[in-house]
């Protein structure tokens, strides 16, 4: 379960808490911004999150949400360039 805690689309981007989910992390929050990046009408997505492990390790977690990220990055480039 998913709550969105910040929304600004002037500024391009939002937050969002996982409330539950199968991740071995608490304090879930994560900010997805979109900037604008000069010249060729393209923009740079930046994904990032802010967590606590939870039986765990930092880097098992880290590991985890990076390619969570990169998967996610990856998968909506390929949406918006078909």
């Amino acid at each position: 379960m998913e709550r969105l805690v910040d929304f600004n689309e002037a500024e391009r981007h939002y937050s969002y808490a996982i409330l539950q989910a199968p991740f071995p992390v608490n304090g879930y929050v994560s900010t997805i911004r979109v900037h604008t990046v000069p010249g060729d009408d393209i923009a740079e997505v930046q994904w990032s999150g802010r967590f606590n492990p939870d039986n765990a390790t930092d880097d098992e977690v880290v590991g985890l949400f990076t390619g969570i990220y990169r998967d996610g990055l990856d998968a909506l480039h390929k949406t918006l360039t078909a």
